[in-house]
């Protein structure tokens, strides 16, 4: 790691106990790669909230208070979103449930200084048709109803998902008992009462679930960061040790995900301080480091939409599972699963199903030609995706 990214890892851990962080920083620290990687990490208010200002450099510390309040003042006004998007849903008695965003940012020491990223929540099937009435009718700009698991909305500059699928759920037999686990998540909500209003958030365990995820998915798409790793060690530091392990060790083994909640929390008790348990002693010191490599790495994917094309290949698309097929038979499964998301009517039709996937071939490898995609090298993808199947198999996702 760089000396940047040393004292970041310090003051997330005085963060983490709730602590103001009176370590200096290094005389060879360079700021600007600091704020650079406060930036791609998604946590500039984070840190600033939580050093002693003190031990800054004069203009360092308006810099860094500058990045920081935008950060802050932006956090507010999705939170305030969040309140409102309740508020709206429940009056016209659509139950609905917030995921990630101020769900996560509820474990935080201080809720406030959580980055947001945008508005996303959960509306049960048979109220989706009246909630896009409610949004439309109230000035949310519908923008996508073609995504794979969520529709996009716009209003005053800020992005509402309607999530109908929880990402990372593994497609068919195998997703089922996940959606059996969450079948009750907008029924057994919790509402919080916030500084800007109430917020219905899952359950922890749901939560918990849904965050581990949303985790994984982003580690498999090239994009995840320390603001995920951070979201992870608030909420474990939520409960005693043996209330986690209570809580989730069997119904995570069940869904074969235990694993990677361990290597996870290992990873918070190496480097941000989070105190050890005893559920994670069998995660080697290997596993740990890969996994904060994946973090540094790849940075916090909503602001740099990375994706390793190797991934195609590696992993089931839109899921946590590697793939056990071949190179090209696991990228001919993420084709089908894009598909049957984007044309609901190939699932039952597989004479249709066929044709839309050829249609859609050879539209990507007409855009490749014209120079609107990425070309693709195959022999470097399937070997790279090799590689990154082992590595996510020693996380425990498989």
């Amino acid at each position: 790691m760089t000396t940047e990214q040393h004292y970041i890892l310090q003051i997330l851990s005085s963060s983490l106990r709730n602590e103001i962080c009176i370590i200096p920083p290094p005389d060879t620290l360079d700021w600007d790669a600091f704020f650079a990687e406060a930036r791609k990490q998604g946590i500039s208010a984070l840190l600033y909230s939580n050093v002693e200002k003190t031990l800054l450099p004069e203009t360092v510390r308006e810099r860094f208070s500058n990045i920081a309040f935008m950060d802050i003042g932006f956090s507010c006004r999705v939170m305030l979103a969040h309140a409102k998007i309740c508020k709206l849903l429940e009056e016209n008695r659509i139950p609905a449930v917030i995921l990630k965003g101020y769900a996560s940012a509820h474990y935080y020491p201080k809720p406030e200084q959580r980055s947001m990223g945008d508005v996303d929540f959960y509306v049960e099937e048979e109220f989706r048709p009246k909630a896009r009435e409610i949004l439309t009718a109230n000035g949310y700009m519908e923008e996508n109803t073609n995504r794979h698991h969520d529709w996009l909305y716009h209003k005053a500059e800020i992005s509402y998902e309607l999530h109908f699928a929880i990402s990372g759920v593994p497609h068919g037999a195998e997703g089922e008992p996940f959606l059996r686990e969450l079948e009750d998540i907008v029924e057994d909500r919790q509402w919080v009462q916030t500084k800007m209003g109430r917020i219905a958030i899952p359950t922890d365990y749901h939560h918990g679930m849904i965050i581990l995820l949303h985790t994984a998915s982003h580690l498999m798409a090239g994009g995840l960061g320390l603001r995920h790793l951070y979201d992870w060690a608030a909420f474990v530091a939520h409960f005693s040790g043996d209330e986690f392990q209570s809580l989730f060790q069997n119904r995570f083994e069940a869904l074969r995900i235990w694993r990677f909640a361990q290597v996870l929390t290992g990873v918070c008790e190496k480097y941000l301080g989070l105190p050890k348990y005893s559920w994670t002693s069998e995660v080697s010191e290997s596993a740990k480091d890969k996994l904060m490599t994946e973090f540094i790495d790849a940075g916090d994917y909503s602001i740099f939409h990375g994706s390793r094309q190797s991934d195609l290949m590696a992993s089931e698309g839109f899921s946590i599972r590697v793939g056990h097929k071949s190179g090209i038979g696991n990228m001919l499964v993420v084709l089908r699963n894009s598909v049957k998301y984007r044309w609901p009517k190939t699932q039952k039709n597989k004479i249709l199903l066929f044709f839309a996937m050829m249609y859609s071939a050879i539209c990507y490898f007409f855009r490749m030609l014209t120079g609107k995609r990425e070309k693709l090298n195959l022999i470097e993808m399937n070997k790279e995706a090799t590689e990154r199947r082992e590595l996510y198999r020693e996380f425990g996702l498989e």
